[in-house]
């Protein structure tokens, strides 16, 4: 999977150039990558199968959620952008665009933003979710799309909201789950368990089977301060079973020594010590 910046979409436009022959599109934050956004994805893969040349499939997304400063209940991110681009990777998109949102981004007319994805990435197809708005004061909703896909002949959709076991799926009610540590209602709005991702944040080692980090490090939204069983597991496959001690002030990860190996294997606490340091490791909540 490739990833753009949004300097790379800009000089491309700039130079006439385009970057696919033709690509359908998702757009949005798509903080956590829940049933909600996957819902969004399945009916642009759907669309994809209809076509006789086949469209690459591309998400426009936000190195950080876009509405932070706007939203009084927001404590945190679900996903760092490097694990949202992990799971667009396992989705199977061909090509992601990450913006980082700057105020001159966000003086750009919603018209001209999908304009410079027609001439650049040849958009064929749009699709988002219901509540969609963009561009300057957020003035380009749902029905202005509808009239500017006619404009420059696209495909759009959009979907209702999705719910899961009587629950409404958005990325707040994740948030506010993960707060009171529900990780059983936030794994049926992900549709996966909540993932901590460590591989950007410094952690010290306080002992053989301790790492510490400070609190205030992470992006990611954090559970109340409490024990919690936790799944490590790396990049590479290799598993352990540990416990994460969360306060205000910092998030310790401990292990048991050999835990999960067999003679003759770097131990547990080996095999962890000298990946953290190499940033492998995620945080999986059980």
């Amino acid at each position: 999977m490739k990833v753009f910046g949004w300097d790379k979409i800009i000089e491309a436009n700039k130079q006439k150039k385009l970057l696919c022959e033709a690509s359908a599109v998702t757009v949005g934050s798509f903080d956590g990558l829940h049933l909600g956004h996957r819902a969004l994805i399945s009916r642009m893969e759907t669309y994809i199968k209809t076509c006789k040349v086949k469209p690459a499939k591309c998400a426009v997304t936000f190195s950080r959620p876009t509405r932070v400063k706007k939203d009084a209940s927001y404590n945190g991110d679900i996903l760092t952008l490097p694990l949202k681009l992990k799971i667009f990777a396992e989705l199977g998109f061909d090509f992601v665009i990450v913006i980082d949102f700057s105020e001159k981004f966000a003086r750009m007319s919603g018209q001209k933003f999908f304009e410079i994805l027609v001439k650049t990435i040849c958009m064929k197809a749009l699709f988002v979710g219901h509540d969609f708005s963009c561009g300057f004061r957020h003035r380009t909703d749902i029905k202005a799309l509808e009239k500017l896909s006619a404009v420059y002949d696209f495909v759009f959709d959009s979907i209702e909201r999705v719910a899961a076991d009587g629950l409404e799926v958005s990325s707040s009610a994740i948030r506010a789950a993960i707060s009171k540590a529900d990780f059983a209602d936030a794994k049926k709005l992900l549709g996966y368990s909540f993932l901590l991702d460590i591989s950007n944040v410094s952690f010290e080692r306080r002992s053989p089977f301790e790492w510490i980090a400070k609190a205030e490090n992470f992006v990611q939204v954090l559970p109340p301060s409490g024990v919690y069983a936790v799944e490590l597991f790396a990049v590479d496959g290799f598993k352990h079973f540990a416990s994460c001690i969360i306060s205000e002030d910092f998030v310790l990860l401990r292990i048991a020594e050999n835990f999960g190996t067999s003679s003759g294997r770097m131990t547990a606490a080996e095999n962890i010590a000298e990946s953290l340091w190499l940033k492998k490791y995620y945080v999986k909540f059980i």
